[in-house]
């Protein structure tokens, strides 16, 4: 079988081809089944994702690779750098807040196609933790169903958009990230939790529009103080990240991340054990 040659280019931002980037600024490579790239993500590390399908010459299947910085294949990620799912047709990609990566594609379910988006961690292993064993799916009416785009909201769910026999067709999917607002000093900043549900420890990420002075707090139900994570630290302004674990022996159950300032405001976010 003629395989099709996978091509990767990066381009400085006047236009010309940087030929710091794999061989003349090209990365050129074969894989083991038919396939192409069908979308790119830039993560913040300058590493790439890339996203497509393959054909194996029985079915259509999903391949998600990633690049290092110098357009070579990233070792940590996958196998060799490549991941290939034989259950998803591909429509797109997206990255979570947490590095979470998100795949949104169409799935056959013996009658017609379904809605599919499959989650996987940072280092290409599927997340079993997201619907069942990983992939959570939609039918709209026992129709022909087809995912074209997947976007991360500023609420930390999952919006998927595509096709349903050729109608519009919109789904949300729940991302197990909790995203709170918090507003001290009657200025909105954002809040983020994950993973959440916590096993032991989690990372909460929130940013600050204004110089704080700011306290962290893990409390139970009854609002009693179980662990301080920070006790009145000034904080400027941007972005700031407390990294949250439990006290040893805590049984499962509800809890509440407080942060206040200072001068007054008082936020919980609620996470779960």
């Amino acid at each position: 079988m003629k395989r099709l040659l996978l091509a990767v280019v990066r381009y400085l931002k006047a236009g010309s081809i940087d030929s710091s980037f794999g061989s003349s600024g090209k990365v050129v490579f074969t894989t083991a089944q038919t396939s192409s790239i069908n979308a790119l993500l830039l993560q913040s590390d300058g590493k790439i994702l890339g996203a497509g399908n393959s054909w194996d010459g029985l079915s259509q299947n999903f391949i998600l690779l990633r690049f290092a910085v110098d357009g070579s294949l990233d070792s940590s990620f996958g196998t060799n750098g490549i991941v290939i799912n034989s259950t998803i047709e591909m429509g797109s990609l997206a990255l979570q807040p947490d590095s979470s990566i998100v795949v949104a594609g169409s799935v056959w379910n013996g009658n017609n196609s379904d809605f599919a988006v499959f989650r996987y961690d940072s280092n290409g292993a599927i997340d079993s933790s997201f619907g069942y064993e990983g992939m959570a799916t939609t039918d709209f009416d026992n129709s022909y169903d087809n995912a074209n785009c997947v976007s991360i909201g500023i609420d930390g769910e999952i919006v998927i958009g595509g096709t349903s026999d050729g109608d519009f067709a919109l789904a949300r999917y729940i991302s197990g990230l909790n995203v709170g607002i918090i507003d001290l000093s009657s200025l909105t900043n954002s809040g983020l939790i994950y993973p959440n549900p916590i096993e032991q420890t989690a990372t909460f990420k929130y940013a600050l529009k204004i110089p704080q002075t700011v306290s962290i707090r893990l409390l139970n139900v009854q609002g009693k103080v179980l662990k301080t994570f920070m006790q009145n630290e000034k904080q400027d302004v941007g972005e700031h990240q407390q990294e949250i674990s439990f006290p040893d022996l805590l049984p499962s159950g509800f809890y509440f991340l407080t942060i206040s300032s200072a001068n007054g405001g008082n936020v919980s976010v609620k996470i779960v054990k």
